[in-house]
């Protein structure tokens, strides 16, 4: 890593992670699918015509913005059914990747995938405590390092809601710099925030500067700084120059970024304890099973009241290990 570099994530992991004052921004590029964002290998999997569902003639991408249109509003309902089944079919829950994002002590995510792919990835998670929201939601718990909140701005294809056509974006663009975007749960934590981290983002699109001056607007009060790893950096360092947020830019594709940060944390001992459930769930079985045939040993050898207390005791251990069987042959079905 570069000797700049390395200095910044150091600030980054000492004035952020460290206090839990760190925010994290995960953008549509992070996902990749054979190499191509997720909304271009959507696309090039429609049929160039179908006379009975979604095609090319009725849905429309343009790969420079980014952005899609439709041919009616039916028709968008249908490509957010569509684009959920190929999210579910295409991503792959036990990516590394994830497992650095839920070990990073990031007390907020804010989200622009547009399905629950994190909700879904960091539930195979155990000793970790998340709650996922997405807008229109209100009921959003204050974030907190032992209770992350993850939240989809955008919104989540599962209710049909999400920010993907030019109405769409301007629309967002209005609600939120009029102040009424935010729950104030996120709203506070971002106004606090040391750092605001993004990953995944294209900054030479409209709509994303547009959501740094949402964010500015949020944090022109306050002297914080945020960070950003992201491409065209100087270009929007000139289009930010007024700016109150103080931005300094890390200039590396995401992965590298991710695992350079993970590093980093690592050795300083800050990242979060999480097991995936099938380790979990074979480790406490195996326990039990150890405590059952020390249970079974000490049945020989005592009086016949203690005697029933330990087939009370083996009769649980059965029972837990059973249901604990039973979620472990689920989570490889």
């Amino acid at each position: 890593m570069a000797k700049e570099h390395e200095a910044k994530f150091d600030e980054l992991i000492d004035s952020g992670l460290h206090e839990g004052s760190c925010v994290l921004f995960i953008g549509p590029e992070l996902i990749k699918y054979n190499g191509l964002d997720y909304y271009l290998a959507f696309y090039n999997s429609l049929p160039e015509i179908d006379e009975t569902d979604i095609d090319k003639t009725k849905v429309k991408y343009n790969p420079d913005e980014k952005i899609w249109s439709f041919s009616s509003g039916a028709i968008k309902t249908r490509f957010y059914i569509k684009l959920l089944q190929f999210l579910k079919q295409h991503t792959e829950i036990n990516n590394p990747l994830f497992h650095k994002l839920a070990s990073l002590p990031f007390p907020l995510i804010v989200s622009l995938i547009p399905d629950d792919t994190l909700n879904t990835a960091f539930s195979q998670y155990s000793n970790f405590n998340f709650t996922f929201r997405s807008s229109l939601e209100i009921d959003i718990p204050e974030p907190s390092i032992d209770n992350m909140v993850i939240y989809n701005i955008y919104g989540n294809i599962k209710n049909r809601k999400y920010v993907v056509s030019h109405f769409d974006y301007l629309s967002f663009i209005l609600e939120y710099s009029e102040n009424k975007g935010f729950p104030i749960n996120i709203k506070q934590n971002l106004k606090k925030a040391n750092y605001l981290v993004f990953i995944g983002f294209e900054f030479d699109k409209w709509y994303n500067i547009f959501l740094l001056y949402i964010l500015n607007m949020i944090k022109q009060e306050t002297d914080k700084l945020a960070t950003h790893e992201l491409t065209a950096g100087e270009l929007v360092q000139n289009l930010l120059d007024k700016s109150s947020l103080n931005l300094f830019f890390i200039e590396q594709n995401n992965e590298q970024f991710l695992d350079d940060l993970y590093n980093k944390a690592k050795q300083k001992n800050l990242l979060r304890w999480i097991v995936p459930q099938k380790e979990y769930l074979e480790k406490v079985i195996k326990t039990n099973q150890e405590a059952m045939e020390k249970t079974k040993e000490r049945m020989q050898f005592v009086e016949p009241l203690e005697k029933r207390k330990l087939e009370l005791d083996l009769e649980i251990f059965e029972r837990d290990n059973n249901e604990l069987m039973v979620k472990l042959k689920n989570l490889g079905s």
